[in-house]
């Protein structure tokens, strides 16, 4: 009768064993695709916005160019109001684009600096210097 019972226990974790699995993959399954579904949205959404963004830069440096070519000053001085204009349109992108990838900032956004600073041995101290 043990041998029975052992037989019937194997059976059963073995069956056990196959429905807990496809239960996981099902449910890892769903929450890929909802995953996916989200990561998809926010894509778009994202792409909708710097559209619109794009729009609105093309209007602004529009505005610029035509409030400096309408005003009454020679034409030297438009060009170099002009040029000192999109020099700037052009360096805060810049800095911006700097800032944003700076290694320094996304460790302290991430929090690794927090576990590099815990994980780092204190700096060592010299004993001072009597005479």
């Amino acid at each position: 009768m043990v041998w029975l019972r052992r037989i019937l226990i194997w059976g059963f974790r073995l069956w056990g064993g196959k429905m807990v699995m496809t239960h996981v993959r099902r449910k890892g399954l769903i929450a890929y695709l909802r995953t996916l579904q989200a990561i998809r949205k926010s894509v778009i959404v994202a792409i909708a916005f710097f559209c619109l963004l794009q729009l609105m830069i093309f209007g602004a440096v529009g505005t610029f160019v035509l409030t400096v070519l309408l005003t009454n000053q020679e034409q030297a001085s438009k060009l170099w109001i002009l040029l000192s204009g999109f020099l700037i349109l052009f360096a805060i992108p810049l800095v911006g684009l700097g800032v944003l990838f700076s290694e320094r900032i996304w460790l302290k956004a991430s929090g690794a600096q927090e576990f590099f600073d815990k994980e780092s041995p204190p700096a060592p101290t010299a004993a001072p210097i009597q005479l």
